[in-house]
């Protein structure tokens, strides 16, 4: 499925190498054939809802993502391709579709034996399977090695709501947040060099901002991806607000004395607070600013949810 889908001819059929610009057997522009599509995508599920654009600099978009709502649950899938290796818009691509599928499976199959909507699932194993199932699609693209370029590579962040927790798992520096009218807080932490020196009191966030190595990843999805377990996350979200999942297309846009939770608080004076409007609020942004980098911005309504303690919730996030 994931061949046909995004390494076949639309033309003739014939499957590809990942690097391929044209079909081998037809001729037909392959790559350019598959990527017109994807420079600008918007997903409205209601609740849920992603833009994607590629921006204004790149001539492909390397972003990918999946929003997908089923029943009272949220899955979402974004990928961003590392854009010094080997076919980059590839790579997020498969990434998505390896993980969501693995995802979608889950709901059906938990959703027909939760009849009533009661049961409360743990969703650790199938976010960690979906990650695996990521990780192995991703190392298994068939490509020509180039020089210069690394093997096809992602970074990922794959997230379920399902009514009551948010679960996350993620590798790289495509970031979740949670946004709701008290504050807004990073969930993931970025798998980045400069991340490390922060933790190590080398950096002042501010500094690394503006550090030559502030997007050198330390781990991504890939063949020759470090051997280290993908980061995972539970939440239980404390009240109702917003699940806002980005690439670095964005959030590098984001300065550190403005936080996203002033970019929905903004948005949401000229628009309707729909999912939708807010994440083309949020890449209209980033496009506003430059566009330098492919922008992706999924954001998901989590609504009627059951207070809890802060000491809860800062459990949640750092224990």
């Amino acid at each position: 499925m994931i061949r046909s889908a995004v390494l076949s001819c639309r033309s003739c059929g014939v499957s590809g190498l990942a690097t391929d610009q044209f079909c081998e057997s037809c001729g037909a522009p392959v790559a350019a054939q598959r990527n017109a599509a994807r420079h600008r995508l918007e997903v409205d599920e209601g609740w849920a809802a992603g833009v994607s654009d590629r921006g204004l600099v790149h001539a492909a978009n390397e972003d990918a993502m999946m929003v997908e709502v089923f029943g009272r649950q949220a899955v979402v899938v974004v990928a961003d391709g590392v854009s010094t290796s080997a076919a980059p818009e590839v790579a997020a691509l498969i990434a998505v579709e390896a993980a969501g599928g693995v995802l979608m499976n889950e709901c059906q199959s938990r959703d027909s034996a939760d009849t009533d909507g009661q049961v409360d699932h743990d969703w650790s194993t199938a976010v960690a399977a979906a990650l695996d199932a990521a990780q192995m699609s991703v190392a298994a693209i068939e490509w020509s090695q180039s020089a210069g370029h690394d093997a096809p590579s992602s970074t990922i962040v794959v997230a379920v709501w399902d009514g009551r927790h948010v679960t996350l798992g993620w590798a790289g520096d495509t970031r979740a947040y949670w946004v709701d009218g008290a504050e807004s807080s990073q969930l993931t932490v970025d798998h980045s060099w400069v991340q490390q020196q922060i933790e190590d009191d080398v950096l002042s966030r501010e500094e690394a901002l503006e550090h030559g190595r502030s997007h050198m990843i330390t781990r991504w999805l890939g063949a020759d991806c470090p051997d280290e377990t993908p980061a995972a996350l539970s939440f239980r979200p404390p009240r109702d607000g917003y699940l806002v999942i980005c690439t670095d297309g964005l959030w590098n846009y984001i300065p550190v004395s403005t936080d996203i939770a002033n970019l929905i608080s903004t948005a949401g004076q000229s628009v309707r607070n729909a999912p939708i409007d807010l994440a083309r609020s949020l890449a209209g942004f980033a496009l506003g600013r430059g566009g330098d980098d492919n922008v992706t911005a999924v954001v998901v309504e989590i609504a009627s949810v059951e207070p809890v303690r802060w000491e809860e919730r800062d459990a949640a996030l750092h224990g």
